[in-house]
């Protein structure tokens, strides 16, 4: 679907063009404002991420952040780009953008893996950003998780604070990197022998994925959607549901990817969690 659009940086004569975006994109309380754009592109252009519509050659929309080493945000850094250190190990986001007449297409997680993945590549630790109680939900599926509520008062609004994390350090039992690393090339081994596409299923991606399905079976069983029995054993069928549900989150193709496998290994029914790859929920 993201075949007809471009993923890069921003060129400086794009600036009109995202003050625009911003303007449509968020009420005039929220928005950046035009001198604040003007001055965060000419800063850190690399900073942006911005989707192209081939057809027009104009932008979809974009992903802007600045760099920092700080991992509390605060509004600051919405309108002062001199806090912005290039070299800073997280990122705080500032706005995702996507025209209206462009939604729906997948676009808006588009823009956050590859954000993602570009800054990790860059040696960025974390991305974090704030948004409205109302997206919080979108954002879990995209990957991040929630702090809870945010020091921030943009816009007179109070803001839940996320974090998309590089590692997974906030697991439980994590069981040692050698192990999931095995795995990993077991899989990618059966899907090259089963002619099967693989795309973005590097191996952080693919420990990250693992992640985030285990915390959305967590909560799972938390809120007593599922049952954990003694064995600590997670039954596939529960996954694909929880999968299913989440088409949209940022690591539905890794997960079909490690379904795959899971089913050559015979796991067809269950699988113990804290004994194979990943980690057990708690006792």
């Amino acid at each position: 679907m993201t075949d007809n659009f471009e993923f890069r940086s921003i060129h400086p004569d794009e600036v009109e063009q995202a003050i625009a975006i911003e303007q449509i994109c968020f009420p005039p309380n929220e928005a950046c404002s035009p001198k604040a754009m003007t001055e965060r592109i000419a800063k850190v252009p690399q900073l942006f991420l911005v989707v192209i519509d081939k057809s027009t050659g104009k932008l979809a929309g974009f992903l802007n952040g600045v760099a920092t080493d700080e991992e509390k945000f605060r509004d600051e850094f919405f309108t002062d780009i001199d806090l912005c250190d290039e070299n800073g190990k997280n990122v705080m986001l500032l706005g995702l953008d996507v025209l209206p007449e462009y939604r729906g297409q997948g676009l808006a997680r588009e823009l956050v893996y590859r954000y993602s993945q570009r800054e990790k590549a860059n040696g960025r630790k974390k991305l974090f950003l704030t948004c409205l109680e109302q997206k919080v939900e979108m954002y879990k599926k995209f990957g991040l998780q929630d702090l809870g509520i945010a020091d921030s008062t943009w816009g007179g609004e109070e803001w839940h604070e996320m974090v998309l994390k590089d590692e997974c350090d906030n697991m439980e039992n994590k069981v040692s990197d050698n192990v999931i690393e095995k795995n990993y090339r077991e899989c990618l081994k059966f899907n090259e022998i089963n002619e099967s596409k693989v795309d973005n299923f590097d191996l952080a991606t693919a420990k990250a994925a693992l992640e985030n399905l285990y915390e959305l079976y967590k909560n799972g069983i938390l809120t007593g959607r599922f049952t954990k029995d003694k064995d600590y054993v997670v039954r596939c069928a529960d996954l694909v549901i929880l999968a299913e549900e989440n088409k949209d989150s940022l690591f539905y193709d890794a997960w079909r990817v490690w379904f795959r496998y899971f089913v050559s290994m015979g796991y067809a029914d269950g699988m113990s969690c804290g004994r194979q790859y990943a980690v057990a929920p708690d006792a």
